[in-house]
């Protein structure tokens, strides 16, 4: 039987304790520090950060008892590291935080607590694993892969999705692939990684991402063609579109690319 949490979903709630754990007669506290934060275990300092998160219950992995958290600096640049606190024979291991700033899932098994980060068109996911032997350790990354099964007909799911979700339609992404090419595809995902938003909208899905320098890229979807419309510009520079030529979108695309524009 496995467990699965999202570390942000299931630790943000719980950054300081009024009250200490008790782990097999052990006192596990968080307390606040003029650094931060730091985990205590019976009085003596495991880890100090910025901030500390702490699932206070305990789990049986692999023959040690588990306590995971999360830790980091704060803010909302970069997420906080798992790691996990252990008592393996009556002993206390520390490993991590994890060197990350991805948003990592974790599944709790019998012998391991897995942390894995979603991949995109843009990156690849990050897979972390502790077991009690080798402690947190870096995994081979998660490739992403575009699902052949979900295509036009799937659009509905794209309903406030970040641009870069519109390559999880495999039929869309080999569309989007053949208007570009291997070099411009490149270029184009790298744009749509930014800060980006997207959701449902006439003719059918709008989406764009935003580069700290003025580049952007633009995704649309028109579901009555059935052809994605593309466009993309450096730093204020002029906008290029796929298919080449505004001559050759259709209507609704033309339509959602000026609504879009007067919306900058």
């Amino acid at each position: 039987m496995y467990l699965r949490l999202a570390l942000a979903a299931c630790l943000v709630a719980t950054p300081l304790f009024a009250d200490t754990v008790d782990l097999q007669g052990h006192a596990i506290e968080v307390v606040d520090t003029e650094a931060g934060q730091a985990l205590l275990v019976d009085g003596a300092k495991a880890h100090e950060d910025g901030v500390i998160y702490l699932d206070t219950q305990p789990r049986e992995v692999g023959g040690a008892t588990v306590l995971v958290g999360a830790a980091g600096s704060g803010g909302n640049i970069c997420n906080a590291g798992p790691f996990v606190l252990s008592l393996q024979e009556g002993v206390f291991h520390f490993d991590g935080p994890a060197d990350s700033c991805a948003y990592l899932e974790q599944t709790i098994g019998a012998d391991a607590v897995d942390f894995v980060s979603a991949p995109s068109a843009a990156w690849a996911g990050e897979h972390w694993r502790w077991t009690p032997v080798e402690g947190l350790v870096r995994l081979d990354p998660v490739t992403f892969k575009p699902d052949p099964s979900k295509g036009w007909d799937q659009l509905g799911e794209l309903e406030g999705a970040h641009p870069l979700d519109v390559f999880r339609l495999g039929p869309i992404a080999d569309q989007i692939y053949a208007l570009l090419g291997e070099e411009e595809g490149d270029t184009f995902v790298d744009l749509l990684s930014g800060v980006g938003s997207g959701g449902l909208a006439a003719p059918g899905y709008v989406g764009s991402g935003h580069n700290i320098d003025g580049s952007y890229a633009v995704v649309i979807l028109d579901a009555a063609t059935r052809q994605p419309y593309l466009a993309w510009a450096f730093g204020g520079g002029e906008i290029q579109t796929r298919p080449e030529g505004l001559e050759n979108w259709s209507p609704g695309a033309i339509r959602a690319l000026k609504t879009w524009s007067e919306a900058q």
